[in-house]
C-alpha cells in the first residue's frame, strides 16, 4: 500500500495499530510487515502487509442475507474492542496515561474544533 510521502508517520501507526489488533484481539487484520518512508529511489510512504484473499468489501456483492451475516460480525469485533478496559486514559500504542478522561482526550477536541470552527454559526 503506498501514498503521498506526507503520509510516512499515518502509515508508521497503521502498522502499530495492526500489530495491536493481532495480538489483543480476535479481529482478522493483516499481518504488516513494515513502513516505509520515502526515498531518492522512491519518494513515497508505504506499508507492507500480507495479502488476505478475498474482495475489497467496497467492490464486494453481498445478498441482503449475507449483509446481515457481515454486520453481525462486524458487531462481534466492534463489540470486543469495546471490551479492553484499562485503569487510566489514553493510547494503548503510546504508553502514555492520563488520571482523566479529559487530559487525555482534549488536545484532540481542540484541534478538531479548530480544524470546523470557521464553519460553524451562532444559530
Amino acid at each position: 500500500k503506498v501514498n503521498d510521502p506526507a503520509r510516512a508517520a499515518a502509515f508508521q501507526r497503521e502498522c502499530q495499530v495492526l500489530r495491536y489488533y493481532r495480538a489483543e484481539t480476535a479481529m482478522p487484520v493483516p499481518e504488516p510487515y513494515g513502513a516505509f518512508e520515502p526515498t531518492d529511489d522512491l519518494p513515497m510512504a508505504g506499508i507492507l502487509m500480507e495479502r488476505v484473499p478475498g474482495v475489497n468489501l467496497a467492490d464486494a456483492r453481498v445478498s441482503a442475507r449475507g449483509s446481515i451475516v457481515l454486520q453481525r460480525e462486524l458487531a462481534q469485533h466492534v463489540a470486543g474492542l469495546h471490551s479492553h478496559r484499562r485503569e487510566r486514559y489514553g493510547s494503548a500504542l503510546e504508553g502514555v496515561e492520563h488520571d482523566r478522561w479529559l487530559d487525555a482526550f482534549r488536545p484532540a477536541m481542540l484541534r478538531e474544533f479548530d480544524a470546523v470552527k470557521d464553519h460553524l454559526t451562532t444559530q
